[in-house]
């Protein structure tokens, strides 16, 4: 099996590019032979079916959402979206990672019964695309949280192109990872592989969704795994944009710990866990979370993304690749290019994914 490339553009690392800009970023992206192109859903960003129908018309690659927020949008509204982007993109595959949005989006919305709202969610847009009618009153969660009537049934002229829209697991958690395994396409690993992969942890973690798949009769779902990556040929300056990024390397830290990661996982990451002490501190002091890069340590960027010049980011992405392809999964996606996302491409298609193609047959 081919190990695919894709690119994610991270709305939020991008919010002050023009879209013009970022439409530039993918249409480069398929001329280097990137097999996908991916965007996020935050609230603060653009609407991601906005960009997602830009992109249809501009890049002949497959799409994706990597993950669309679960509590932003009713399952009906977002199926309607769907259909309508399968036909601009005339039989292309479409891919949407569901999820309940970064640790973040608790300061805006509550993120009510995370695991219940994901099986109701991909339970009413599988038979949505599907041209089924749904029967809202069949999955209360959603009734209630989104103000349908409990009588109300909904159907969806489903055209020819259903086939090509894919759901997947977003969330990497043990029971978001069985609900993938049992009513979904695919799971998509997000920023925790790097620290899954130095882990030893992958297989773990992915078992969980292939039991769950085995158990209702259905195929071992697909895979996706995120690499957060900044290259440039300066060394430095590649791993000072991770350092002093909004979205840093020490938020990243601070949420390992909050996912479970304890102190013995946080050294052998090479993350100190006494730096992570001071960053919980500082957050709960009213420290602002778009400035804390003066707690990043080279470990903490180490952990969570690969930063730094080809060579070392070639290195670096070898034994990601080879532990990723050993455990099933199809494609590598690159997300928060950085410092200068032009160059980063350019450098990722010509230096460092050929050898790592080349490693991986």
């Amino acid at each position: 099996m081919k190990l695919e490339v894709g690119l994610q553009i991270h709305l939020p690392t991008y919010a002050s590019t023009p879209l013009s800009d970022l439409l530039g970023l993918a249409r480069a992206a398929a001329g280097a032979e990137f097999d996908q192109i991916w965007v996020t859903d935050n609230l603060g960003s653009r609407s991601p079916f906005v960009v997602l129908a830009a992109l249809a018309g501009t890049v002949p690659t497959k799409l994706g959402a990597a993950v669309m927020n679960q509590y932003l949008r009713s399952p009906v509204e977002a199926a309607r979206a769907l259909l309508v982007l399968g036909e601009l993109m005339e039989g292309r595959e479409l891919t949407v990672g569901l999820g309940s949005g970064n640790p973040f989006t608790d300061r805006l919305i509550s993120r009510r019964r995370p695991i219940t709202f994901l099986r109701e969610t991909l339970t009413a847009l599988a038979a949505l695309l599907a041209g089924e009618e749904l029967a809202i009153g069949g999955l209360p969660l959603l009734m209630e949280y989104f103000g349908f009537a409990a009588e109300a049934r909904v159907e969806l002229p489903a055209p020819a192109t259903r086939d090509q829209i894919h759901l997947y697991g977003g969330g990497n958690g043990p029971k978001s990872l069985s609900v993938a395994g049992e009513l979904a396409d695919g799971v998509l690993v997000g920023w925790t592989l790097l620290p899954l992969v130095r882990l030893g942890r992958l297989a773990t973690v992915l078992q969980t969704a292939d039991g769950s798949a085995r158990a209702v009769g259905r195929s071992r779902p697909r895979r996706v795994g995120e690499i957060k990556i900044s290259v440039d040929r300066d060394h430095r300056r590649a791993r000072e944009f991770v350092r002093t990024k909004a979205e840093s390397a020490a938020q990243r830290s601070l949420s390992l710990r909050r996912r479970g990661y304890d102190d013995a996982d946080l050294r052998l990451l090479g993350i100190d866990p006494v730096d992570v002490d001071s960053i919980e501190r500082a957050v709960r002091a009213g420290h602002d979370h778009g400035d804390l890069s003066a707690f990043v340590s080279d470990g903490m960027i180490d952990a969570c993304f690969i930063a730094g010049d080809p060579t070392y980011c070639r290195e670096r992405l070898t034994e990601v690749a080879e532990v990723a392809t050993r455990n099933g999964v199809h494609q590598l996606m690159f997300s928060e290019l950085g410092p200068d996302p032009p160059e980063s491409l350019r450098l990722i298609a010509d230096q460092i994914w050929p050898d790592l193609l080349d490693r991986a047959r």
